[in-house]
């Protein structure tokens, strides 16, 4: 389950998204 998250989380990551954005789907 953790390995998916961050594997998800790096895609995402590389595609530019903002530190902001992150944190915004963290915690929703």
């Amino acid at each position: 389950m953790v390995k998916i998250a961050e594997s998800c989380l790096n895609v995402l990551y590389q595609r530019g998204l903002s530190s902001a954005q992150f944190q915004f789907i963290r915690e929703s």
